[in-house]
């Protein structure tokens, strides 16, 4: 059976491309990341985003994920990437498979690409793994195209915590109950509505995407219907099926289930003149979204340094993720580094972005390097392992030590450990020797797993606070 959606997917994608398939390998620079929350509560929605690293040339693709069905549920499966179709998801057993591709005569795609976001919701209270199995990308070369298959055999474990014995059962006790229609279809009623993103930024003219889940997927009324707490801010234009900002200010966009009018979803809009780097902090003044949070405490520290900044909206979105160029600022703020003098190039950073200076400055002492092709990828989210690197260049530039030459202490071994990469395994171990990042509950690392924002102030904090620092 799975081999039969491979090939119905894979002949989709050549009968559009109209071109008859060569075989190439691609440079050795290409890689591919399943990047997912380490935790998330039992009923849960979340994300699972699969991005690829220095693609030279992408037309179309398909990958397959291995999954474990008594444990998820697959809500929905997309990408962003313009100009074509996707084809799936297709489940067989454990397996999904994803595929894209654009049509025509168009441009394809380079570099640093997310490549699709799968949706899944957490059935049980219970540790999780996804495995990003094999990806394949096919590029057109004039009339013919040229495919590559990658083996990946990345992993994501989540953590499903328990939420008090909250029922997941697919239809609350039905029985035969139901109101009338003998022999029709069974209502499938809606258990839950959720928007995405839950927050955004936007300037005044600008429109962004704003996506909603309906569960479960098979839900008799899917309709939607959207308002907006002030329509002199921010509106939803269904025309477009996106957020449309229209003068300065916070505006809620509500998405309310028509068959269940207790089912709501919101996102927090907030409008400004012009898009610009997130507002540093004032002495006294605390983010409106850290109360009770594990890590209020290093957060308002770091922010009263300036180490740290918060969103145009007064939050902090401590469980949000992190990009690279965010944490690179971090850690130019932290060190203070001298800016200038910039004897690297990067071709995604541009002279003129706000996280130009302190990317620049980063390279230049040797704390972050590029991702191969003169790219820095600045705005893929950080994993675990790649901020476990940066935080030990960083206490490499501190001290004067070199930690690639030191060993760790510990015998400890991570339950994942095949699955840290191994330019990243030294320093995974130092930094946990050190107590600056520590593995998960359950004795894992979680290498691909994308950092928080609070995760990485915590970290910082304490290589900070242990060389006298804060």
């Amino acid at each position: 059976m799975r081999q039969k959606i491979n090939t119905y997917i894979l002949m989709i994608v050549f009968v559009c491309t109209m071109v008859v398939p060569m075989g190439v390998v691609y440079a050795q620079s290409t890689d591919f990341s399943i990047i997912a929350p380490s935790t998330v509560g039992q009923g849960e929605i979340f994300d699972v985003e699969i991005a690829g690293t220095n693609i030279p040339e992408l037309y179309a693709f398909e990958f397959v994920l291995s999954f474990e069905p008594q444990k998820l549920e697959l809500v929905s499966a997309k990408t962003d990437i313009p100009l074509g179709f996707s084809v799936g998801p297709a489940i067989d057993g454990t397996r999904i498979t994803f595929g894209f591709t654009k049509i025509g005569n168009v441009p394809e795609e380079k570099g640093d690409i997310s490549l699709a976001t799968l949706t899944f919701r957490a059935l049980k209270a219970e540790q999780i793994k996804i495995d990003l199995l094999s990806v394949k990308v096919i590029d057109r070369v004039g009339d013919d195209t040229e495919s590559s298959v990658y083996t990946v055999n990345k992993q994501a474990l989540i953590n499903v915590e328990s939420q008090g014995g909250a029922g997941d059962g697919g239809g609350s006790g039905g029985g035969g109950g139901s109101s009338g229609s003998s022999g029709g279809t069974k209502e499938v009623k809606v258990t839950g509505i959720y928007v995405d993103p839950s927050s955004m930024v936007l300037k005044v003219g600008e429109y962004k995407d704003i996506s909603v889940i309906i569960t479960p997927v098979n839900a008799t009324e899917k309709g939607v219907q959207w308002s907006s707490s002030d329509v002199s801010i921010a509106v939803y234009d269904s025309q477009r099926g996106q957020v449309y900002g229209k003068a300065p200010g916070t505006a809620t966009i509500t998405a309310k289930s028509i068959s269940d009018s207790s089912k709501t979803a919101t996102c927090t809009v907030t409008v400004i003149d012009e898009l610009t780097e997130p507002t540093t902090i004032q002495e006294e003044i605390y983010f409106s979204d850290i109360q009770g949070h594990w890590a209020k405490d290093t957060i308002i520290k770091m922010a009263e340094k300036n180490i740290i900044k918060g969103m145009p909206n007064g939050t902090f979105n401590p469980d949000g993720h992190i990009t690279r160029a965010q944490f690179a600022t971090m850690i130019v703020n932290a060190l203070n580094l001298e800016k200038g003098g910039y004897e690297v190039e990067f071709t995604d950073v541009k002279p003129g972005g706000w996280y130009y200076d302190a990317v620049m400055t980063a390279a230049k002492t040797g704390i972050v390097f590029g991702v191969g092709d003169n790219r820095f990828a600045p705005d893929l989210k950080i994993t675990r392992e790649q901020m476990a690197v940066m935080i030990m260049r960083a206490y490499d530039y501190i001290t004067g030590n070199k930690y690639a030459e030191m060993e760790p202490s510990s015998q400890m071994t991570f339950t994942d450990d095949a699955n840290i990469s191994s330019w990243a395994k030294k320093a995974v171990y130092i930094a946990n020797d050190m107590k600056i990042i520590m593995g998960m509950p359950n004795g894992s690392f979680a290498p691909y797993v994308a950092a928080t924002r609070a995760e990485a102030a915590t970290m910082l904090y304490r290589l900070l606070a242990q060389n006298n620092m804060m």
